[in-house]
């Protein structure tokens, strides 16, 4: 079943699947490839854990796969630092990757 509702899926390991440049599904890929920034950002979330360094390492290398899978699927990809712009970068990543659509839509038709 169907929706024009706006949906955003968040999270980790969401692969790229759904989102083509052509199709209706429009995505950003958020990618934090330093190990350090995800290693505070785990013990900041579960600190009676302690530093997980090696899940940390873990999530990096995997996060690395599925950027390469994002950009190999013509899915934008972008750090997520600085926070403070993030929602700003990230409208503007869709709204370029939607005109760039639209204007190879419109080259290929004529």
């Amino acid at each position: 079943m169907g929706t024009d509702t706006p949906v955003i899926l968040e999270g980790d390991y969401v692969l790229t699947g759904p989102a083509v440049p052509e199709g209706p599904v429009r995505a950003v890929f958020l990618h934090e490839d330093d190990e350090g920034q995800v290693t505070a950002n785990y013990l900041r979330r579960e600190p009676e854990a302690g530093p997980q360094r090696h899940r940390a390492r873990v999530s990096v290398l995997y996060g690395r796969w599925l950027a390469a899978q994002a950009r190999a699927a013509g899915v934008p990809v972008i750090a997520p630092r600085p926070w403070e712009d993030l929602a700003g970068r990230v409208a503007e990543t869709v709204e370029d990757a939607s005109a760039k659509t639209v204007a190879s839509t419109r080259t290929t038709a004529t």
